[in-house]
């Protein structure tokens, strides 16, 4: 888990979409989830992973010409469906969108990358929310792929959000200073 609180403009957000899609280019059958407060910030995020997805078309291309037969500029022969809410690979690695309203969040997922942006905006049912949430994520053996970043301004002293990041302050602190945690 990273537990980030923001100043806005920093690059958090395109931090973590570029580590999305590092793993959703190079690992088959990824699962990744970008939740936001709202859809419309979503689809900007997703805008990130354009972005990135547009600065690795050369090498794409390179790697799957033969497979996908990705010839084409946009590369869009490398996806097997692609809305503006989630992008589904050939190779079976997944992107979606998912927002605070969103209601059976959980059904039918096992991610291995969670993003939960501006986490602390989730509104008033947000234990709920990430209660539902929490168990989508990959229990795998090697948790080496497996990512939760829950990153956020601040929005004051109360909330989920606050309350994690709290408890991972107090940790790492007891890390630093040697007590066992």
């Amino acid at each position: 888990w990273v537990v980030c609180v923001k100043a806005r403009r920093l690059g958090i957000t395109s931090a973590t979409q570029a580590l999305a899609m590092a793993h959703l280019l190079t690992e088959p059958n990824y699962q990744a989830a970008l939740m936001t407060q709202l859809k419309q910030p979503g689809r900007n995020i997703m805008d990130y992973a354009q972005f990135f997805f547009n600065g690795v078309k050369e090498k794409m291309r390179e790697i799957y010409a033969c497979g996908y037969g990705c010839s084409h500029d946009d590369l869009s022969c490398a996806f097997r469906e692609r809305t503006k809410e989630s992008w589904h690979f050939r190779w079976g690695s997944r992107l979606q969108i998912f927002t605070a309203e969103t209601k059976d969040v959980s059904r039918g997922i096992g991610l291995q990358f969670l993003h939960l942006s501006e986490a602390a905006y989730y509104g008033a049912s947000e234990e709920d929310l990430i209660s539902a949430i929490i168990p989508t994520i990959s229990k795998k053996q090697d948790a080496s792929n497996v990512f939760v970043i829950a990153e956020s301004t601040g929005s004051g002293p109360s909330g989920w959000f606050y309350e994690t990041y709290r408890v991972a302050e107090e940790a790492d602190q007891e890390r630093r200073e040697g007590k066992k945690v």
